[in-house]
């Protein structure tokens, strides 16, 4: 947009004073351009808050299986036991299950409603999750970059993890589905 005679373009971050702005936009539109301005950066930041990070309770499971299913993260064989949930005001907005088996835990789903995603909620679940589990946590991904930045490495098989089939793993990309593991942080 250029000012009434004036070769000047308003960018995003161009500076105007108000009379150039009444004469460019009108006095009717300034009211708008300034809440545009101004008051939704002010709400915007109520969607940046933090859920609560909690063990997932009966009332939950619905609420589970639609995020699931909404990310195509159900499986056969999935149950409702040993899931966490990342709780917005009584809305659990991501999903996270983590089993614990006798010298291991395993993470076998980890995902965030479509509207929730990039915002660090997920981080905030598998923080939430690690601080219950003092044990070695492995995991089945394709995306293993996501995860190295939680401290898993990929690694080798161990005897005794859950076998991959139980996931659907041979269904979504086995040629890059690799194993990973999180050791517990040691207390100082």
């Amino acid at each position: 947009m250029r000012l009434a005679g004036s070769n000047r373009s308003l960018g995003p971050r161009s500076s105007i004073s108000l009379h150039s702005l009444q004469h460019f936009l009108g006095i009717e539109n300034i009211l708008s351009a300034l809440e545009n301005a101004f008051l939704k950066p002010v709400f915007m930041l109520q969607d940046f808050s933090m859920p609560t990070i909690r063990k997932a309770i009966h009332s939950d499971r619905e609420a589970v299986f639609r995020i699931l299913r909404e990310l195509d993260l159900e499986y056969p064989s999935l149950t409702p036991d040993h899931f966490w949930v990342a709780d917005l005001d009584g809305v659990a907005v991501a999903v996270g299950r983590l089993e614990e088996f006798e010298k291991f835990c395993f993470l076998s789903a980890l995902g965030t409603t479509g509207n929730r995603q990039g915002r660090g909620v997920a981080a905030n679940l598998l923080e939430g999750m690690f601080k219950q589990c003092k044990k070695d946590i492995y995991l089945y991904t394709i995306i293993p970059n996501f995860f190295k930045k939680f401290g898993f490495e990929p690694t080798e098989l161990c005897q005794g993890l859950p076998a991959r089939k139980r996931f659907n793993c041979a269904e979504c990309d086995p040629g890059h589905c690799v194993c990973m593991r999180r050791k517990p942080e040691r207390d100082a």
